[in-house]
C-alpha cells in the first residue's frame, strides 16, 4: 500500500486505544473494512489479538482506582464532556454507522 492509497481510504487507518495510548495491534496485523454497498475499502483497523486484549484489561484495572476516587462531580463532568464530543461529531458517527 502506498501513501496515496492510505489517503484514499475513507476512514484511514485508525489505531487501537489501549491503556490510554493509541497504537497498532501488537501483531501489526490489520483488518480491511469494506463498504458492503460498494465493495470499496474504507478503513484498515488493528486486528487486536489476545495479547492486546490482556493489555487493555490491565490498563482498565490500573485506571479503575483513580476513577473510583474521583469526586462524583468530576466524573459527571467528564462524562458530560464525552457526550458533548459525541454530539459534535454526531453527523460523522451516523455516516460511519450507516456505511
Amino acid at each position: 500500500m502506498t501513501a496515496s492509497d492510505v489517503t484514499e481510504l475513507q476512514f484511514g487507518e485508525p489505531l487501537a486505544l489501549i491503556g490510554g495510548d493509541r497504537r497498532p495491534a501488537l501483531s501489526g496485523e490489520r483488518l480491511d473494512t469494506f463498504n458492503p454497498a460498494t465493495g470499496r475499502l474504507i478503513a484498515r483497523i488493528p486486528r487486536c489479538g489476545a495479547e492486546d486484549v490482556q493489555l487493555a484489561v490491565e490498563g482498565a484495572a490500573r485506571a479503575l482506582p483513580a476513577w473510583q476516587r474521583m469526586p462524583l462531580a468530576e466524573r459527571a463532568a467528564r462524562l458530560t464532556r464525552l457526550a458533548e464530543v459525541i454530539d459534535l461529531r454526531a453527523e460523522e458517527l451516523v455516516r460511519i454507522d450507516t456505511i
